[in-house]
């Protein structure tokens, strides 16, 4: 066996392991958003720590980074496919406050909005930077 055949070996398994992370990533991506949706159909969403103002922050702002994050993840990391991703964070973000105003009890946030866009738009920071990095170190 050549060094070439093992090198086309190794590539084939590393390749055939980036997509099925690619699957589980759109996968997880999928299941965030109907979590997403399913917390906004919500009159009272749960609040652990009720006298925490900060919660409602953590929660819009984390599940909007790992919803992108997994999302980017699960495709090439173009401009093309970043921007497509980034739109749809961004639309999902606004409709999902848009949603809350047909639900008892909810109003949509334009600041809920914009917190949801910012983890969106960091986790394209973190993936990119990984990205840069990751080239310049190969």
């Amino acid at each position: 066996e050549t060094a070439k055949s093992r090198v086309t070996d190794e590539e084939k398994k590393l390749k055939s392991k980036m997509e099925l992370y690619r699957k589980i990533s759109l996968i997880l991506a999928v299941f965030i958003g109907i979590f997403i949706f399913y917390i906004s159909s919500l009159s009272s969403p749960p609040n652990p720590l009720p006298n925490s103002i900060y919660l409602p922050i953590i929660y819009h702002y984390s599940v909007f980074f790992i919803f992108t994050f997994l999302l980017l993840f699960a495709g090439k990391f173009n401009s093309e496919f970043v921007f497509v991703i980034l739109v749809v964070s961004f639309l999902y973000a606004g409709l999902d406050e848009l949603h809350q105003f047909f639900v008892p009890g909810r109003d949509p946030s334009f600041q809920d909005f914009l917190l949801d866009s910012a983890g969106s738009f960091t986790s394209f920071l973190v993936l990119g930077f990984r990205n840069m990095i990751g080239s310049k170190i190969r």
